[in-house]
């Protein structure tokens, strides 16, 4: 099974390379998923998606982008779909020549058993510390937001959660109140955010222009003793 396999994949890549009349647009390879972590499965199958848009024509067929992303196998995963490879027509399996199928076998063994619950977690603990930049705060928010079904009032309720004090002083001063989508609160927050950042790099450029306070001396008057 493992020869029929590999003969598979390369005569794959052969004709995948014969019917390129050009060079791959310069995009990254995908990284090879070894099974260690359902996260990188999300990634293994973005890479590809990817790969397989900007070269269209070298994959015309669900089997081709199947072997293709086969290859890129290793560990666990490739011997388990090793173990369940055959060319035969009366024996190969229905995800051979479905892409939709095959993604879904891989994420069945090698994805996360409950995605929902786990983001959910995450979006739960998840805070801004007082000396980090709110756009960092953003993108791990987003992260997990875009994992789940979660509804716009939700989520922004959520995203105020964790900004630190420093930002949740800020929208409290506002004359109106906070912003009534998440995506005006992160735009505001964001500017705010920069602002604050400015503020502390012209403190510092002032701080260190001024150079250190000079050093004060004193002198004391020097004592004299008598002798009767």
């Amino acid at each position: 099974a493992f020869n029929r396999l590999a003969d598979s994949i390369t005569a794959a890549l052969s004709r995948a390379g014969k019917s390129s009349s050009s060079s791959h647009h310069k995009l990254r390879k995908p990284d090879p998923f070894d099974g260690s972590s359902p996260e990188k499965l999300r990634v293994f199958f973005f890479q590809l998606e990817l790969w397989f848009a900007a070269n269209t024509s070298d994959y015309p067929r669900a089997r081709d982008r199947v072997l293709h992303a086969i290859s890129y196998l290793r560990g666990p995963p490739l011997d388990w779909f090793e173990a369940r490879f055959s060319l035969d027509e009366d024996d190969s399996p229905d995800w051979l020549d479905s892409w939709s199928q095959f993604c879904q076998e891989l994420t069945d063994q090698y994805g996360r058993a409950d995605d929902e619950a786990y983001y959910e977690r995450q979006l739960h603990q998840l805070r801004m510390e007082s000396n980090t930049k709110v756009t960092d705060y953003i993108q791990q928010f987003d992260k997990s937001a875009s994992r789940l079904h979660w509804g716009d009032s939700a989520l922004r309720s959520k995203f105020y959660d964790g900004l630190n004090n420093r930002l949740k002083d800020r929208l409290a001063e506002l004359p109106d109140g906070r912003p009534n989508s998440l995506s005006k609160m992160k735009s505001l927050v964001r500017s705010i955010d920069q602002r604050h950042w400015e503020r502390q790099e012209e403190r510092k450029q002032t701080r260190d222009s001024s150079g250190p306070p000079p050093k004060t001396s004193t002198s004391t008057a020097p004592s004299h003793s008598y002798q009767s």
